[in-house]
């Protein structure tokens, strides 16, 4: 994995646009009830697949946003081994899992909104310790930090509320 300088001003405009789809999706899922966490899969400026997360809709822990634009990145193009330089848009860093997926189907190209401290293995293993992991395919490339403020904080928000839901009230 190879951390990615800043991209070019005009890679930078399609980053921003296709997270903003990312975030639209986030926030499907949240009035869902799903953690608002959001995915768009491209190749060729074009959207490949689309989503946002669905575990409790699909009752299956794995209904990532990031594992259900795989899937169907894999049925679009016919093969598990996607399409080379596929970009994959998230609006949090992929937890372990996902960052397995996104290996496994070759994706290229990586882009997070927020940062995942408080629970994110992948994150402490992949950007922190290893930033050059090189597969017998190739790298990914990650680069971070697209409308991080806006990508954290409805996830922020989305557990503030789930906390004072669950929280009994003081008297």
């Amino acid at each position: 994995m190879i951390i990615e300088q800043k991209p070019s001003k005009n890679q930078l405009k399609k980053d921003f646009f296709w997270m903003n789809k990312s975030l639209d999706l986030a926030k499907k899922s949240e009035i869902l009830g799903e953690i608002p966490i959001g995915a768009v899969l491209i190749y060729q400026d074009n959207i490949v697949a689309s989503s946002g997360n669905e575990v409790i809709l699909r009752n299956d822990p794995s209904a990532h946003a990031e594992i259900i634009v795989i899937r169907e990145g894999a049925k679009h193009f016919k093969n598990y081994r996607l399409k080379e330089n596929l970009t994959i848009y998230v609006t949090i860093f992929p937890c372990i899992m996902c960052m397995g997926a996104i290996f496994q189907s070759r994706i290229s190209r990586v882009v997070y909104g927020s940062e995942n401290y408080k629970n994110n293995l992948s994150f402490f293993l992949f950007e922190k310790n290893n930033t050059n992991i090189s597969m017998n395919y190739g790298h990914i490339t990650v680069y971070g930090g697209i409308l991080s403020r806006s990508c954290s904080s409805i996830l922020k928000n989305f557990f503030k509320k789930r906390r004072n839901l669950i929280q009994p009230k003081k008297f």
